[in-house]
């Protein structure tokens, strides 16, 4: 048997044991807690560094902090706006039956609401610190209803304490988090969830550097178009006047061709008329000055007639072939030069496409026999993938296109391009002869047809 003095130590003992067990239990499950805080915090890292543009982030941060701190009731995000100075609420996390009181009260749907802040409140939440509300959810009301409602709304619901925090980082402040508790709880480490703060700010600021960004983008993209349609407009209307210039010049060239076969033309003729008249009245010496005049005279109405034609070819009413044809054999008359044609085969062209090319190669030609010092020249004119393309090759000395200043013939040659929609590339070097490429576009200009396709 044991003595009373030996029951009285096991008592004792016993009750020592208990006390350091009992301990030892609670340091261990504080440490399960801040582990299990640790990982939820790590976790919440990852997400917020890997949220989609496409993804709400204050109703994801909403679900971050509620999984991090288990205890609260409610949890309020906000986003603050320098330029207005109020707080604007994103998202709320609670139970649907206290967002519809929520909702009673404040006569609206709380997510939308804007709030005021005083400076004492903007200091308190970008202090870098979990603020604890002093008056419950009445602070973070902002001053919306009334103490006592508060109050009630505390008792009724098991509102217990409240706290908030700013986002803020780098001198900005990007919005703030509200976390009311259960009734009896607080928020046993503000530690974990200021970190947890610091996390959701950093992301915020990447989130307003990447929507800047992109509003950025969508401001310069719809300038670009805009600044393209411009361009593209006046672009048309340079072509269009060019055009009309163009047109204004035939005119002019048609109206003198004109004049010149009517009037001078007839006069030279008449003359002519009175030479010969002349002659039949005077066979002697005088009668061999007449034949001179005569001759003079037949070489001037030449003259005129070549100038007319030139200013208006005639054989362009037959087509834009035969007055090619024709262009080159009096081209090879004149300059001794061979010239070969040819006809790849091409639809029936408007007058001005006509008369475009007609100029180009008569304004190439005429370079050849001033600077070319060819003995060959091949025009070859086809149609290729929906384009009209005219090129003009000579065998002579060539040129420097780099060192070349721009000449009258090859600017006019590239406005006539220009005017109907085409280009004009010209290639050559310094012994290799030289060819002109024009291609015009076989469909609707912004003012004529340029290729009338027939229907077989």
């Amino acid at each position: 048997m044991t003595s009373e003095s030996d029951s009285r130590q096991t008592r004792n003992l016993s009750r020592g044991g208990k006390a350091p067990t009992c301990r030892r239990k609670k340091t261990e499950s504080r440490y399960r807690q801040y582990a299990d805080d640790l990982a939820t915090l790590s976790r919440a890292a990852t997400v917020l560094a890997e949220f989609s543009p496409s993804q709400d982030i204050y109703q994801l941060i909403a679900e971050l902090a509620k999984r991090l701190v288990k205890e609260a009731r409610l949890v309020i995000v906000s986003s603050y706006s320098e330029d207005t100075g109020l707080f604007r609420v994103q998202a709320i996390l609670t139970t649907q039956m206290d967002v519809d009181v929520v909702s009673r009260i404040l006569g609206r749907d709380p997510v939308g609401l804007a709030v005021p802040i005083s400076s004492d409140a903007r200091t308190a939440l970008t202090s870098g610190a979990l603020q604890k509300a002093p008056r419950g959810i009445y602070d973070l009301a902002g001053g919306l209803i009334p103490e006592s409602t508060a109050r009630e709304i505390e008792k009724d619901y098991d509102f217990g304490s409240a706290y908030a925090m700013g986002f803020f980082w780098q001198e900005t402040l990007y919005g703030s988090i509200n976390i009311v508790m259960a009734s009896g709880c607080d928020i046993q480490d503000p530690g974990i969830v200021e970190t947890f703060v610091h996390q959701v700010a950093v992301a915020l600021q990447r989130k307003q550097a990447t929507d800047d960004l992109a509003r950025a983008k969508n401001e310069l993209e719809i300038r670009v178009k805009e600044r393209t349609a411009e361009l593209s407009q006046a672009y048309r209307q340079m072509r269009y006047y060019a055009r009309r210039v163009t047109e204004a010049h035939e005119e002019e060239r048609t109206h003198i061709s004109r004049e010149l076969h009517d009037e001078i033309g007839q006069v030279l003729s008449y003359l002519v008329l009175q030479l010969d008249h002349a002659r039949k009245q005077r066979p002697d010496s005088v009668g061999q000055a007449i034949d001179e005049a005569k001759t003079t005279t037949i070489e001037a109405i030449r003259i005129v007639r070549d100038l007319s034609q030139a200013l208006r070819p005639p054989m362009l009413e037959a087509g834009l072939v035969p007055a090619l044809e024709e262009l080159m054999r009096k081209f090879s008359e004149k300059s001794g030069i061979n010239a070969a044609f040819n006809d790849g085969g091409i639809p029936p062209l408007t007058p001005q496409m006509n008369l475009a090319l007609y100029r180009i190669t008569q304004e190439a030609l005429t370079n050849v026999i001033r600077h070319a010092s060819a003995s060959e020249v091949r025009i070859n004119l086809s149609s290729k993938d929906g384009n009209i393309v005219l090129r003009i090759e000579d065998n002579g000395t060539g040129f420097d296109t780099k060192n070349q200043r721009q000449t009258t013939g090859l600017q006019a040659m590239r406005e006539r391009a220009s005017s109907l929609g085409g280009n004009l590339s010209v290639q050559s070097n310094p012994g290799s002869g030289t060819c002109i490429s024009a291609t015009f576009p076989c469909g609707k200009a912004e003012n004529d047809q340029i290729c009338n396709n027939r229907r077989s």
